[in-house]
């Protein structure tokens, strides 16, 4: 097996970007950016298939196999670890991975309506991208309303907040975890052995030299424990979909390097998100307190409002005026009965009419005051 830079380069990117919650798809478009050819393709095109076959060839890993049973170590430089090479064949092989309703989306299929159902990414009747609580999984038992809404301020938001998130200098805390006393170098000793093991008593049948039944037993348990070591490996090679972002110094310029399906890996690890109607035929600015987010790592919820979020939404114009009318007072404070600045200010729009009313009232009181 001779090794070519860029390739090899380019399997192991590979490895990293599934075990970081990547797809063969988003592997794919990177190969062919690359300009990697396939071999033997008649269309010179990467397909998913081929990428999978290339990732669960045991010879990228330095191990040699006969008849898809692995039997050796190679005599040639592995272009992964056997741990990430494990890691990566337990996930590429396990039933239950489908990719989840709303793939397409980048929170379709992850986040959720007050029903408890997964939302869904559709254009709407106007033409606007929008999350819909999806009529089949909808929960009939839920009294309230199920959630539609325009998809576009809700992600903004979610991506500022994740930025915002791994920006902190305590998001390093996220990937830390404890040592779990993997020891690689001797699960794979012990592996190395096992095989010779298992070559020795497979000699010793065909010299006669023990029964079939002492064969099977023997290679039973020699597998057996083969198969806990492969998965001590893979479980070892297990790499947090956050460290990408936590360990460079602009979050944002990362995160925007990064294809669908990494920045859904990371938004799931990350939180559960919960939509909320906005209002029926309301036309208001984006309100975030319509987005509920549960933090998975934090013991303290960090704050909602991410650092780079743009000037306050509409809908606080209100509060602001009214401020504005108290400092316009010629002794400069507000009359008495009036709201104060700071009360104004944590006053949100959407608390009805009622709270309108008291503005308007607070304004006519500044006019009295002013004549």
């Amino acid at each position: 097996m001779t090794r070519h830079p860029e390739e090899a380069s380019a399997v192991e990117e590979a490895c990293k970007a599934l075990l970081g919650g990547g797809t063969l798809s988003g592997v794919m478009r990177e190969w062919a950016k690359a300009r990697l050819v396939p071999p033997q393709s008649k269309t010179g095109r990467w397909t998913r298939t081929s990428i999978r076959t290339i990732l669960l060839n045991p010879r990228i890993a330095g191990l040699s196999a006969y008849r898809g049973e692995i039997v050796g170590t190679g005599e040639w430089e592995p272009l992964v670890s056997e741990q990430t090479w494990r890691a990566v064949r337990a996930m590429l092989e396990d039933p239950a991975r489908k990719p989840p309703r709303g793939v397409r989306t980048l929170l379709g299929g992850l986040a959720l309506c007050p029903c408890g159902n997964v939302v869904t990414g559709m254009p709407s009747h106007t033409g606007h991208h929008i999350y819909r609580c999806a009529p089949p999984g909808r929960n009939t038992a839920h009294k309230g309303g199920h959630v539609a809404r325009q998809a576009a301020p809700v992600e903004a938001f979610i991506e500022r907040t994740v930025i915002a998130r791994l920006s902190r200098p305590d998001a390093v805390g996220l990937v830390a975890a404890p040592d779990s006393g993997v020891d690689v170098a001797g699960l794979r000793q012990e592996a190395a052995a096992i095989r010779r093991n298992l070559e020795e008593i497979a000699a010793d049948r065909a010299l006669g030299h023990i029964s079939r039944a002492q064969m099977l037993a023997a290679t039973g348990q020699g597998n057996a424990r083969l198969a806990a070591i492969a998965d001590e490996l893979a479980d070892a090679a297990g790499e947090s979909v956050l460290a990408p972002l936590i360990a460079a110094g602009n979050a944002a310029t990362v995160w925007e390097s990064l294809d669908r399906s990494r920045k859904r890996a990371i938004i799931k690890t990350l939180m559960t998100i919960t939509l909320l109607s906005p209002g029926k035929g309301a036309r208001r600015g984006f309100d975030p307190a319509t987005v509920e987010i549960t933090w998975h790592h934090d013991e303290q919820e960090p704050p909602r409002q991410p650092a780079s979020q743009p000037s306050a939404p509409a809908g606080w114009g209100i509060a602001v005026v009214a401020a504005a009318g108290c400092r316009a007072t010629r002794s400069g404070a507000c009359p008495p009965g009036s709201f104060a600045q700071g009360d104004l200010d944590a006053v949100p729009f959407r608390q009805g009419a009622k709270v309108a009313g008291q503005f308007v009232l607070s304004l006519l009181q500044c006019l009295v005051f002013l004549r």
